[in-house]
């Protein structure tokens, strides 16, 4: 059985391991993995107990970030990355140019 540190420190190991992936290939496992031990955590913290009110915020915080971000390489998949690229690439060129 695993203590409540490690609970605590496991969710935000993997939580930090998928935010900082820049591989996309490996966000989307990662990402996964970490929102799943937020979500498992969360059902653990006992909300009514103020000792636990800055990890549920914590938790909180951190599971809106894991599922903004998966959204977001959900949508740049359906991009191609040439389009990516492109568009991340034409303001800077236009703001040199002019």
């Amino acid at each position: 059985m695993q203590s409540k540190a490690s609970n605590e420190t496991m969710w935000k190991r993997l939580y930090e391991d998928a935010v900082l992936e820049l591989q996309p290939t490996l966000f989307g496992e990662k990402a996964k993995a970490a929102e799943k031990a937020i979500l498992d955590r969360l059902q653990q913290v006992d909300s009514g107990n103020d000792s636990n009110r800055r990890e549920l915020m914590e938790l909180s915080d951190a599971y809106r970030t894991i599922t903004l971000l998966r959204r977001e390489e959900l949508k740049d998949a359906e991009i191609p990355s040439e389009q990516r690229f492109g568009q991340l690439a034409l303001p800077s060129i236009r703001q040199s140019v002019g």
